[in-house]
């Protein structure tokens, strides 16, 4: 019937260059894997109406091998301030 066939298409993602379909989940499965990656320095969310939030910060402890977690902080800070945000 419509309602399930819109429920799917609603779940169900497809990429537009090559037409991989990829469903809610594998999503939210990808950004939790992104998350926990070592070697990204730092996570923000940056949203429309202006309010960003900063989710983690990888420093010298956490994977970096270059920045501190003060210098990376800082540079999240500055990025805000060029955002306006």
């Amino acid at each position: 019937d419509c309602q399930s066939q819109l429920f799917h298409s609603l779940v169900i993602f497809r990429c537009k260059s090559c037409r991989h379909q990829i469903t809610a989940n594998d999503l939210e499965d990808w950004a939790y894997l992104q998350l926990d990656n070592p070697t990204h320095l730092l996570h923000g969310v940056v949203h429309s109406n202006g309010y960003g939030h900063l989710l983690r910060v990888n420093g010298r402890e956490g994977g970096s091998k270059l920045l501190s977690g003060c210098e990376i902080l800082d540079f999240w800070d500055r990025l805000c301030n060029m955002l306006r945000v």
